[in-house]
C-alpha cells in the first residue's frame, strides 16, 4: 500500500516541483487521512512548489478514497514508514503512519521494508 501510492504521489510531486519555478524558503507539509487502508501519508517538500503541488496532491488524495488533513495523527498509531528522495534535486519526505485498525507493528515494519525505508515504532 504505501509503496504503491507514495511513488506514485512522489512522481506527481517531482514532476510538479520540477514546474514550479524558485522562490521562498522553508518547507511545507501536506497529509492525506486513508481511513479504509488504515495509514496516513505526510509529504514534506520545499515551501517554493507548495502551491503548485497542494492541488495536484489533494485530487490524488481523494480520488485514492482519503480525506486531505493538517497533518497526521500519532493515537493509535503503531509506526511510521519514512523515505526521502532527493534525486530530482528537490529533498522531499514521506512519511506514512500504520494505525492499529489494520496493523499490528510486526505488520508495518514488515509493509516497510525496503532500500531507502526507515521504520519507526510508536
Amino acid at each position: 500500500m504505501k509503496k504503491t501510492l507514495g511513488m506514485a504521489a512522489l512522481a506527481l510531486a517531482l514532476a510538479a516541483c520540477g514546474s514550479s519555478g524558485g522562490g521562498g524558503g522553508g518547507n511545507t507539509t501536506l497529509a492525506c487521512n486513508l481511513p479504509t487502508d488504515g495509514g496516513c501519508f505526510e509529504w514534506t517538500m520545499p515551501q517554493a512548489s507548495s502551491a503548485v503541488v497542494q492541488s495536484a496532491f489533494n485530487s490524488s488524495c481523494t480520488s485514492g478514497g482519503g480525506s486531505p488533513v493538517g497533518s497526521c495523527s500519532s493515537a493509535s498509531r503503531v509506526g511510521r514508514c519514512t523515505f526521502v528522495d532527493s534525486s530530482g534535486g528537490v529533498a522531499l519526505t514521506e512519511v506514512f503512519s500504520y494505525y492499529s485498525s489494520h496493523f499490528t507493528t510486526a505488520q508495518a515494519q514488515a509493509d516497510c521494508a525496503g532500500p531507502g525505508y526507515t521504520f519507526t515504532a510508536n
